[in-house]
């Protein structure tokens, strides 16, 4: 008897589709929507933007360059806000006008702390306002 069960639970695990073996795939990254720079009728550059949603809030991502005049190359921009759309981070690192430049900035309990680089030169700044508290602070102190 102890055979024929074996033998029952054999055949229902190999019936069972690949699919339902595996783990679920993880979620594809978002696909970049890109726009075109103009400046005077003539096309500068281009950036691309993504935008990610999940329960733990919303990043935007993106990256591009803008030729002479303006000369910014954007290797990666990358905004992150929390789930009640409070800023949480935001991170910088680009060519301006031939200078590097680097950029994080933490958003905490109405204080945004900044550090990086321009060129060979630090950065290093901290501000404090109320529109970096999450929309429902900024409900309560209104009130």
């Amino acid at each position: 008897m102890r055979r024929f069960h074996c033998t029952w639970t054999l055949a229902a695990l190999l019936a069972l589709p690949v699919s339902a073996q595996q783990a679920p795939p993880a979620p594809a990254p978002p696909k970049p929507v890109g726009y075109t720079v103009f400046l005077r009728g003539a096309v500068v550059g281009h950036q691309d933007v993504s935008v990610r949603s999940d329960a733990t809030g919303l990043v935007i991502t993106g990256q591009g360059q803008i030729a002479d005049p303006i000369d910014v190359l954007t290797r990666k921009v990358e905004i992150h806000y929390r789930a009640d759309l409070s800023p949480a981070s935001l991170t910088i690192d680009s060519r301006i006008g031939g200078v590097d430049v680097a950029l994080q900035t933490d958003f905490n309990a109405g204080t945004a702390v900044s550090k990086g680089t321009q060129g060979t030169a630090p950065i290093a700044a901290t501000e404090g306002s109320p529109h970096f508290n999450s929309i429902s602070q900024r409900k309560r102190a209104a009130a």
